[in-house]
């Protein structure tokens, strides 16, 4: 078990013990895990809003943002790259760094759990 730096409800830091931690591949079980309380996460904004708006959720580090990082498109090197992947690569390449910087920008009121 080892000793984590938290935060407590009156923004004092402490050292907390801390004897798991969790990786999954998809993010909605641990999404589920922390709107229930048993966990802290990080998640991207558009994500959490609605939550984070009805207060379902709390920001623990508001001044906290996480760097950016890469996204790769996988595909067969021994295979001809299907049209529908190069559309998509195409598409992400065109679109994806407008959306994002948008997702930051605007409020949402869209929840991935509807």
């Amino acid at each position: 078990m080892g000793q984590r730096t938290a935060f407590a409800d009156d923004a004092r830091l402490t050292s907390v013990p801390v004897d798991i931690v969790m990786t999954i591949s998809n993010w909605r079980p641990l999404y589920a895990i922390l709107l229930d309380g048993g966990a802290i996460g990080v998640f991207q904004g558009p994500v959490c809003s609605d939550d984070l708006a009805a207060e379902r959720l709390r920001r623990i580090l508001p001044d906290f943002e996480l760097t950016g990082f890469d996204l790769h498109i996988l595909y067969s090197a021994t295979r001809p790259i299907p049209s529908r992947i190069r559309t998509l690569a195409t598409l992400f390449e065109r679109e994806l760094p407008s959306l994002i910087e948008s997702s930051r920008l605007a409020p949402h009121t869209h929840s991935e759990r509807n």
